[in-house]
């Protein structure tokens, strides 16, 4: 449908409005009072509580100015708008003018939809968001409507992935990420890399059914294109006589251990995420080029002095892979056994089944087009996996070259299909040693490290730890005495006043310890005081919110010391085996 964009003035107070022509006008806005629907349709939608608002339909912006009269300063407002012509039009003129500086404002054309909300909401706490729709969009515009709210749907769901991974192995992050310093601090960083192999292709291998079909492929390439594998697929090369150059890891969990249990011994470089499992990094004999993946800001140079780049890291390992790619400069890269998909029922390829059940137990219901065949079932989470994949080769398009070696399982958007012979006589160099060009660059930027330095970050953290755990219990006692006497008087007021800067100024040694809460520190700051309440209930109201507070520090701090102590513990045993070592 081809609409016509007219400009009229109301009839009450001449302000313009936007007429939508194709068989019929359609009124945009109120043809009597624009600022009067304004306001109701605000009034209509409001909720305070609510964080971010979507909002379909700009039109001239009259119902977003008010509602960004009345909404809180760390609330987003996102405005979608599907027609280009009212977009360009609000763009060249004042009509944007008074609020297009505003922070809380955002706004999105149709143009690129997908990728500018997820660039606006992927990251934004969306547990109180609100999609509201404008005067006629939804029925000018349906298909961006649908569009929008479909995207919506899918970055909800990635959301949901992540938190859920986040808040599952929280514990594991900030025990990994404290035992695992002292092993950086005598390692080599993921900058040191960049760009180091911007003329050589590689191979991003998983452990995909149909991995069998073709591993055998990569025998004697090892000198002609770079080999990246993950902890599962290891083994099955190096039983093959496929000596990889690089292993990932990222998972924090001891499952991801297991998969590292038979090839401790290997000195193959593993890439590695601060937060991986801390087993891995003990235990694990070669040489370690790690990443920051903690979400601290700044702990990096508490840490090390330095900052610690970032790899790509959602949702499976082969992302992490392929951005460890595209960090060392490999522009043309090949996947291989990346089915995500029902191949013969089973989960992976027998070779690198771990001595594990390897039979498919998801229900997989989903159809989706296939590499090989026109089409195949996948189940959820695979399906979630495909997605993050096509999102991130969307992002890196005019980066990176990907072709899908596979073959069979699920096509992935922004991929190429061929062969993995094709994809090596394509790409292949002439001979190199990049064992050694890979070996060198760690032995030249290894640092020398420094133990005593850990050691002493960690009785700070200890000290303050201990004496927030005080500080908290000291509140906790003001509180309940208040509560009781349902009265908090003036010198208690103050106690707690003077207990809140306390423990303000231990804070920037307890953001790992936060980790461990975020979830409960989230409800907390959600509970609000209801103000049509009496005085004294409000007050009981206020000091039980305030008990829910300390107790949560209270009772976090705890459970880090404890992981804290175990970290101290074997900082030291490192220090005197490597005393012995000297």
């Amino acid at each position: 449908m081809c609409n016509k964009i007219l400009l009229e003035e109301s009839k009450i107070n001449k302000l313009p409005i936007i007429v939508v022509k194709n068989e019929n006008k359609v009124y945009i806005h109120s043809k009597y009072d624009p600022i009067k629907e304004a306001i109701s349709w605000v009034n209509d939608i409001y909720e305070s509580e609510k964080n971010i608002y979507v909002i379909y339909g700009a039109g001239l912006l009259y119902h977003i100015k008010e509602l960004l009269k009345i909404v809180r300063n760390d609330v987003a407002v996102v405005v979608v708008e599907p027609d280009k012509n009212i977009y360009d039009f609000m763009i060249s003129g004042d009509i944007i003018k008074d609020i297009v500086d505003d922070e809380r404002f955002h706004f999105i054309l149709v143009d690129n939809l997908k990728k500018q909300l997820r660039d606006k909401l992927l990251h934004a706490n969306l547990t109180n968001m609100k999609i509201c729709v404008f005067g006629q969009y939804e029925r000018l515009y349906p298909q961006t409507y649908i569009d929008m709210a479909t995207h919506i749907r899918d970055i909800l769901t990635d959301q949901e992935f992540y938190i859920n991974t986040k808040e599952r192995f929280s514990v594991e992050n900030a025990n990994n990420i404290l035992n695992n310093a002292v092993y950086i601090e005598h390692s080599c960083f993921l900058d040191y890399f960049a760009g180091k192999f911007e003329d050589v292709s590689c191979v991003v291998v998983s452990a995909g059914p149909s991995l069998e079909k073709n591993i055998d492929t990569l025998k004697g390439m090892e000198n002609r294109v770079l080999i990246i594998t993950g902890g599962r697929t290891l083994k099955p090369l190096l039983d093959k006589g496929i000596r990889p150059h690089f292993v990932v890891s990222v998972d924090a969990s001891y499952a991801n251990f297991e998969l590292f249990e038979n090839v401790l011994d290997c000195d193959v470089p593993l890439v590695a995420p601060w937060v991986c499992n801390k087993e891995i990094i003990k235990k694990y004999k070669g040489e370690k080029i790690f990443s920051n993946s903690t979400e601290i800001d700044g702990l990096d140079m508490r840490f090390f002095g330095r900052k610690i780049y970032e790899i790509y890291a959602n949702g499976t390992v082969s992302t992490t892979q392929i951005d460890f790619a595209r960090w060392i400069g490999c522009k043309n890269i090949a996947l291989i056994g990346q089915d995500l998909a029902d191949t013969g029922g089973k989960t992976h390829a027998d070779i690198a089944s771990h001595g594990k059940d390897n039979r498919e137990k998801y229900r997989k219901n989903i159809k989706v087009k296939g590499n090989v065949e026109e089409f195949v079932y996948t189940h959820e989470i695979f399906k979630h996996f495909i997605d993050i994949l096509a999102h991130y080769f969307e992002m890196t398009e005019d980066i990176i070259n990907v072709t899908n070696c596979t073959e069979g399982g699920a096509y992935i958007q922004g991929t190429n299909v061929s062969t993995l012979e094709e994809f090596l006589n394509k790409n292949a160099v002439d001979d190199r040693n990049f064992e050694k060009e890979i070996n060198d660059i760690i032995i030249n930027n290894k640092r020398k490290g420094n133990s005593d330095k850990i050691y002493e970050l960690f009785k700070e953290i200890s000290l303050r730890t201990v004496d927030t755990i005080n500080l908290s219990t000291d509140g906790l006692k003001i509180i309940s005495r208040s509560i009781s006497n349902k009265i908090l008087s003036d010198e208690d007021d103050k106690k707690l006043r003077k207990i809140d800067k306390k423990i303000d100024k231990n804070e920037q040694y307890l953001e790992i310890a936060n980790a461990l809460s975020a979830k409960t520190f989230d409800n907390i700051e959600k509970a609000v005081v209801d103000t049509t309440k009496s005085d004294e209930e409000q007050l009981i109201d206020y000091l039980k919110i305030k008990r829910a507070l300390y107790a949560t520090i209270n009772g976090t701090c705890r459970a880090f010391l404890t992981i804290l102590n175990d970290a101290i513990d074997n900082l030291k045993e490192y220090k005197v085996d490597n005393d012995i070592k000297r």
